[in-house]
């Protein structure tokens, strides 16, 4: 539980500088971007991420167009 709090603390503040690189300047956006998605990566429980993008109602709504 612990590790999940820093995760998401981390993910909060990569999105911050984020929101205020992406006007500045389109590397620091990509780079953070990277290390968001490798973040991701790394921390696990791709099971649980996968039932919450499946079920997810605009990944729906979006497969249901398509088809």
């Amino acid at each position: 539980m612990v590790e999940n709090l820093s995760i998401n603390k981390a993910y909060q503040y990569l999105l911050i500088i984020l929101a205020f690189l992406m006007p500045l300047t389109v590397f620091g956006a990509n780079l953070i971007i990277v290390i968001i998605c490798v973040l991701w990566l790394f921390s696990g429980d791709y099971a649980s991420k996968f039932n919450h993008i499946i079920s997810n109602k605009f990944i729906l709504v979006s497969r249901a167009g398509l088809f």
